[in-house]
């Protein structure tokens, strides 16, 4: 049963098959060429009325498609025909022409199919797109790019002429270029004939064109490379360089344009120059103007200059040939770039300031020698010279520099072969508030803008200095410094760079320049002030201090801000004090004692925005201050009554000599008193003596410092006694003693380190002992002055001496102070007659 069921499926759908409807397309043409400017064309279809369609057969459900089975408009001719007319005049050209594809259906059935050419025929291939170039005179090789109309293919024929025969060039199609190639194929070029003669055939559905082309032979030889390069001279910038040409090139009776690239790390130098062959000339180039010690690579091409037209330049050109060579060393050209303010304060101490001095570098393609660098020196006004270990990045930094002397600073830049013929120098002047720049703000938005305030000294301003470098997390330059120079009246700098960068800006006058100052920070002009804030402090009873608390974005962005402040019971009596940004610390003076004050402060931007912020402060009471004196005043009489009181009991159990100040001595006590001689006259020059160091002040006599000590003038010619001789009193004057006793004169002494004063002879300590200091008495004296010396050196006491004159200390001292010994102190005491001194 499954089978006679298919069988009579398949004779079903034969029936129907054949009652298929059947028809036809009919056109104007298949071929449409728009070259002969036609203005429309038709497609139509037909369906013919016998074969039995049935109720199918209907005109309306016939149409005609294209190939993307979209509808086209037609119009109905009769009950069996609909045609389409497709207007030429309308539309773009690349919509129009091409292969159009035509379907005619009924209802889902398939009547026919046609395809109609609308085209040109093929452009003729123009002299500019043809190109021919004949290497070095022995192979031709010609091309051109297939231009396929409309889409249409195009058959292209390549024919040389000679004379009035002509042969073919085989073509080798790569899909859109077609070239000759002479050195495989038949169609032979004579390497003489200086015009060469083409024809160009092309061939499509809509028709055939031909194009002719006459090449200049000589104009289209592309040159062998340049043989043989050799360096016949070098110097320090200039080099002479000789090269070799193909024979074939000599007798073209054509000039060649020679193009140079003298490479280096710094860049590339491009060179073109016009060359004519001779036989009986060397072929030679001199370069000048050249880096010296530098390396370059030569490379070098030629082509010849055409005497018709020529398209496709680039083409005829040779291939490179090279050469490296090195120049020759000499000292730099010039010392570094340096502008008036290029320096810097930093690192303040007592009165030491540490310099830093900023200039342009040197580029490295003149450095002209190994062993570049650079030296930079100052000297003061007293002569006084600093140098510093100087870097290659532009910067040096001079260390512990007096702050209120001023400096010339001297740079220059020296390789092995020598040091600049030129210095630059410039001056660096103490700070002077008054003449330094003050930066306003630094903005960025794809370019900077530097603004600044006017200076408050305007008298003799010259000009400014701009300094820029690469951006340093320290905020200062460290190489890529460059410099630029502004009239007195700027108030901004803009330049146009992508790149990281600090600034610094300093003041140029006719007789000073400021050092540099730095923006602390940069902002976007979008940015608004964040908030104001301050501190009050350093309140007394008639003032106190405002301190501004901002940022420094904040800071940048005021253009200025008022203060004002008032006593809170008293408003009427305001007062309102208008400040520059850069004034952050300002005094409020002149305040009433103990009273309440109302402080606001007001910021204005650059575009009229407020911002304010308040507090209140209350001035000091100046009872407080009174009390607090008559106190430490009292406290102060207790501890001078507590010191007299100890002091005396000490002297009283211990038995000893202490000196009290005149204001704590007692009705019946006295200062102690030891006399000085004052008077030039008085002294003489000794061979040997005494070098004291310090005296302590009596009441009545003025002791001072001394270097050496010298006895009385009068001392050899009198028979005074030991207890009138002027040693009584020591000499005290300075001036007088170094005039007198020069060092030279002292062989052997007693160098003393204290003297202190007793109730009436001289007390004194020891520093060193010198060896023998005979000769200390007059000579021709019958009675010679006696003392005793006595040595203490902790407990133990030496035994008293006498001598006719002075005893030899070296006999009687301890170890502890032998000549050679460890040094040491001791106690003196001298004594006169037996008595305690």
């Amino acid at each position: 049963m499954l089978a006679v069921w298919f069988v009579m499926v398949f004779l079903f759908r034969l029936v129907k098959a054949d009652e298929r409807p059947t028809g036809y397309l009919f056109y104007t043409s298949d071929v449409i060429n728009l070259d002969l400017n036609q203005t429309s064309y038709i497609v139509g279809c037909t369906v013919n009325s016998t074969g039995g369609v049935g109720t199918d057969m209907n005109i309306q459900n016939l149409m005609i498609l294209d190939a993307r089975r979209n509808p086209y408009l037609t119009e109905i001719v009769n009950d069996t025909t609909i045609i389409h007319k497709v207007d030429l005049r309308n539309g773009d050209e690349s919509t129009l022409c091409g292969v159009r594809s035509y379907i005619c259906r009924l209802n889902r059935s398939l009547i026919a199919m046609r395809s109609i050419y609308v085209a040109r025929p093929p452009p003729a291939i123009k002299p500019a797109d043809f190109k021919c170039i004949s290497y070095n005179r022995k192979r031709l090789v010609c091309q051109f790019q297939r231009d396929n109309s409309c889409g249409l293919y195009t058959e292209y024929n390549l024919f040389m002429i000679r004379l009035s025969s002509h042969s073919v060039c085989n073509l080798t199609d790569n899909g859109t270029m077609l070239s000759f190639d002479s050195s495989s194929d038949t169609c032979v070029f004579s390497s003489g004939h200086r015009t060469l003669t083409f024809r160009i055939e092309g061939t499509n559905k809509i028709g055939k064109t031909e194009s002719t082309h006459l090449v200049d032979h000589f104009d289209i030889v592309r040159p062998e490379e340049p043989s043989d390069l050799q360096v016949s001279f070098l110097d320090v910038t200039s080099v002479n360089l000789t090269w070799s040409m193909s024979f074939l090139l000599y007798n073209l009776n054509r000039s060649f344009e020679v193009e140079f690239h003298l490479i280096t790390k710094h860049g590339v130098l491009q060179i073109f120059v016009d060359l004519s062959l001779s036989k009986d000339k060397e072929i030679m180039h001199h370069f000048k103007d050249l880096y010296a010690f530098t390396s370059y690579e030569l490379r070098m091409r030629v082509r010849v200059i055409p005497k018709s037209e020529r398209n496709f330049e680039e083409d005829y050109w040779s291939e490179w040939s090279s050469i490296e060579f090195q120049t020759k060393a000499c000292k730099p050209y010039e010392a570094p770039r340096i502008l008036p303010g290029a320096y810097s304060f930093k690192e303040r101490r007592e009165n030491l300031v540490t310099i830093e001095v900023f200039w342009e570098q040197v580029p490295e393609h003149r450095y002209n020698g190994p062993g570049f660098g650079y030296g930079i020196y100052a000297l003061s006004q007293s002569g006084h010279k600093l140098s510093t270990n100087c870097s290659n990045n532009g910067v040096a930094t001079f260390q512990k520099v007096k702050v209120d002397e001023q400096y010339i600073v001297y740079l220059y830049s020296y390789n092995e072969e020598g040091r600049s013929d030129d210095t630059n120098i410039i001056h660096i002047y103490p700070h002077k508030s008054k003449y330094q720049p003050k930066i306003k703000r630094m903005l960025y938005n794809e370019s900077y803008q530097l603004q600044w305030f006017p200076v408050d000294e305007r008298a003799h301003l010259s000009n400014y200095t701009i300094m820029y470098c690469s951006y340093s997390t320290t905020g200062t330059c460290h190489g890529s410094i460059q410099f630029d120079s502004l009239p007195s009246d700027a108030t901004s700098y803009v330049l146009n760079v992508t790149k990281p960068l600090t600034f610094a800006l300093a003041a140029n006058y006719h007789t000073y320049s400021s050092e540099l100052t730095w923006p602390l920070c940069t902002i976007s002009p979008a940015t608004s002030i964040s908030q104001i804030s301050f501190k009050l402090t350093d309140i007394t009873e008639q003032s106190f201090t405002l301190r501004l608390q901002l940022s420094c974005m904040d800071q940048s962005l005021i253009d200025r801000y008022d203060v004002r402040y008032w006593p809170t019971l008293k408003r009427d009596a305001m007062r309102n004090q208008t400040f520059r940004p850069y004034d952050t610390v300002i005094p409020i003076e002149n305040l009433i004692i103990d009273t309440e004050y109302e402080v606001i402060v007001t910021a204005y931007d650059d575009r009229g925005n407020t911002f304010e912020a308040s507090s209140s402060v209350r001035t000091k009471d100046k009872d407080i201050l009174m009390q607090l004196a008559l106190f430490l005043l009292f406290g102060m009489l207790v501890m001078g009554f507590i010191t007299t009181t100890a002091t005396r009991k000490v002297k009283k159990i211990m038995n000893i000599k202490v000196e009290i100040p005149s204001g704590l001595l007692g009705i019946y006590e006295t200062p102690i008193q030891v006399n000085s001689f004052q008077e030039e006259s008085e002294f003489q020059s000794i061979s040997e003596g005494l070098e004291l160091e310090e005296l302590s002040n009596g009441e009545n006599h003025q002791f001072v410092k001394k270097q050496n000590h010298c006895f009385p003038s009068n001392w050899e010619q009198s028979n005074q006694s030991p207890s009138q001789l002027p040693f009584d009193g020591i000499p005290v004057q300075v001036n007088t003693v170094q005039k007198k006793c020069r060092p030279e004169n002292f062989i052997n002494a007693i160098e003393m380190e204290e003297l202190s004063p007793s109730e009436e002879k001289p007390f004194l300590k020891v520093k060193s002992i010198l060896k023998k200091p005979e000769q200390i008495c007059p000579p021709n004296h019958s009675e010679k002055p006696k003392p005793t010396v006595q040595i203490v050196t902790g407990d133990n006491y030496i035994k008293p001496s006498q001598m006719p004159c002075m005893m030899d200390p070296t006999e009687v001292m301890p170890p502890i102070i032998r000549e050679n010994s460890p040094s040491g102190y001791v106690d003196v005491k001298l004594m006169r007659n037996q008595h305690r001194v």
